[in-house]
């Protein structure tokens, strides 16, 4: 397979990791854009299926396929990040679809948009739960910090220009996985600004749910990811001070709610200590929320 054009408009960066379900539609929605101007960096990270010969099937000159021992999503990206040419950039995950203006729209919003560094669309989930879902932003966090309904921050949703990532430093937290896009965006609402595109429905990201995905499955992993996020965020501040003591509480409440549902009672009784402590007013109405839910 031959390597990526070294003039491109937009790269886009598929971390697979045993994904030969699916690799081949999201590939191939990337060959329907109606923009052309484009280079398809695909990392195999380590993939012990098919996904690989998958991927050397196609035969054209704009994709190219790299492969490395397993070092999870967040590592993927990055390195694709390294490897990306394009003024645009979209971190596009192996089983999400691109509708066929995906890439035309976001572009032409962030030309006449200077001073906006990312751009997101709606999103349309499939196969299992036909929802629609805004891109969540890093200027509003309440949408990322407090899960807020009817908002997502898969990164296959955003459009970001190149030159502020890199001249930035902003890079996916090594130490994270389900949660790197949350604090990927937390990051990005620290040096610039994002914005949400009005887009039709050929400008839809199709996000796909399934019950073996990783967001999907509430195991100790999971909630782990959830409470090192916690910790970096906190560490990093990267919470104001205005939402820090009710993020704290409500974060604490979610993990004790969290740690309860897999029996890790030593844990789910520190956290509900913590959230109780943190504001016993916003730990009340989480409390009465549950227990109606």
């Amino acid at each position: 397979m031959q390597k990526a054009l070294k003039m491109v408009e937009v790269s886009i960066i598929i971390p697979v990791y045993n994904a030969a379900s699916y690799i081949k539609e999201t590939i191939d929605s990337v060959l329907a854009q109606t923009i052309s101007s484009w280079e398809l960096i695909v990392i195999n990270d380590g993939s012990t299926d098919d996904s690989e010969s998958i991927i050397a099937s196609y035969r054209d000159s704009r994709i190219s396929l790299f492969n490395q021992n397993n070092q999870g999503v967040s590592i993927t990206r990055n390195n694709g990040l390294r490897l990306a040419k394009g003024i645009w950039l979209v971190f596009l995950d192996a089983d999400d679809v691109l509708g066929v203006d995906f890439l035309k729209q976001r572009i032409s919003f962030l030309k006449d948009n200077p001073t906006v560094s990312y751009v997101g669309g709606d999103i349309i989930s499939f196969p299992i739960k036909a929802k629609r879902y805004q891109a969540a932003l890093g200027n509003n966090p309440e949408e990322i910090l407090f899960f807020k309904k009817g908002f997502s921050t898969v990164p296959s949703n955003y459009l970001f220009r190149t030159d502020f990532l890199i001249t930035n430093q902003i890079y996916f937290n090594k130490n994270l996985s389900s949660t790197a896009d949350k604090y990927f965006l937390l990051q990005l609402s620290k040096a610039g600004k994002g914005a949400r595109v009005t887009n039709s429905p050929e400008g839809f990201l199709h996000y796909r749910i399934s019950p073996n995905s990783m967001s999907s499955t509430v195991d100790y992993k999971l909630i782990s990811d959830n409470e090192k996020f916690f910790f970096e965020v906190v560490k990093e501040k990267l919470v104001s001070d205005r939402l820090f003591k009710r993020f704290k509480c409500f974060f604490s409440f979610s993990l004790a709610s969290s740690f309860a549902k897999i029996r890790y009672w030593k844990k789910s009784f520190f956290y509900f200590a913590k959230s109780f402590t943190t504001n016993p007013f916003h730990f009340s109405k989480y409390f009465i929320s549950r227990m109606f839910k």
